[in-house]
């Protein structure tokens, strides 16, 4: 069953490799993905900025959810 959810995990992140997002593989069972929103995507005049953020994903996905980190310093209104 591992085996099965680990080539899973590996064949999705391998059609990622090919697009904007950054992804490291720390060793077999953990990645940060980096990912990068554009500011033109969000409809908001106060972002100006892109927006950045670390997807930490652990051991054993999906059973214990990845930790989403956002990087840039973002204002609450």
């Amino acid at each position: 069953m591992k085996e099965i959810q680990e080539k899973r995990i590996e064949n999705e992140l391998s059609i990622l490799k090919n697009s904007l997002i950054n992804i490291k593989k720390v060793n077999k069972e953990e990645y940060f993905i980096d990912v990068t929103l554009p500011h033109k995507i969000v409809d908001s005049q106060s972002v100006t900025t892109d927006i950045n953020f670390l997807i930490h994903m652990v051991a054993n996905f999906p059973f214990n959810q990845p930790r989403v980190y956002c990087k840039t310093p973002v204002n609450i209104f």
